[in-house]
């Protein structure tokens, strides 16, 4: 499991790296899920159950800007202008 996590990792991280160059809610939710595969491979490769407690709190939050972004997104069009700023 910490093998097949630490390849979303390095997917995420990448993604994160690329998001240097958009909107700052992106770099944010991808910190996040960044945060989360880190602490969900430290849990599995430690055994300690309190990193994958955390790692779940990471990706909550990630999975909140996420909403917030693709929510904002199509509010915004919807309006024809920026009512949520991503």
């Amino acid at each position: 499991m910490a093998a097949f996590l630490s390849v979303w990792g390095f997917f995420a991280l990448g993604l994160f790296v690329c998001s240097f160059r958009m909107h700052r809610v992106l770099q944010v939710t991808l910190f996040f899920v960044v945060v989360l595969v880190a602490l969900l491979v430290a849990g599995e490769l430690t055994g300690i159950s309190t990193l994958g407690i955390l790692g779940g709190g990471a990706g909550l939050i990630a999975g909140l800007l996420a909403l917030y972004i693709g929510m904002g997104q199509v509010i915004n069009e919807v309006y024809g202008r920026k009512i949520f700023p991503v």
